[in-house]
């Protein structure tokens, strides 16, 4: 699973919503970046499910199932701000925790300093 990310994630911990199945469900993620999500959910998703993937820090944005492995999935963004950082080769952990910041007041989620 490793091996198919393009891009750095930055570690996180905040809820999400999951559109799915004509249902909303709830999701922990883990870990974020502008092309895609690591969440852990009750969700019966598997590899290839399409989804919109909704949270307070960033909107409403459609996704796709990569892996699952028990709770835990990989999302990949499937948007055009997804495409865009692909296609720039952003540092997308830092450039995405960055527009957290001017968006809702700095706080990243995970406590810790965003320029490891």
């Amino acid at each position: 699973m490793d091996e198919e990310r393009r891009q750095e994630r930055a570690e996180t911990d905040h809820i999400a919503g999951l559109e799915w199945g004509g249902d909303v469900h709830r999701a922990r993620v883990l870990d974020i970046a502008m092309t895609g999500a690591r969440i852990e959910t009750d969700a019966a998703l598997k590899a290839g499910d399409g989804l919109v993937f909704a949270s307070v820090r960033m909107g409403r944005r459609p996704a796709i199932v990569i892996w699952r492995d028990g709770s835990t999935a990989g999302l990949r963004f499937t948007d055009e701000d997804a495409a865009a950082a692909e296609r720039r080769g952003l540092p997308p952990a830092r450039h995405w925790l960055s527009h957290l910041r001017r968006h809702d007041g700095g706080d990243d989620g995970d406590g810790g300093d965003t320029n490891r």
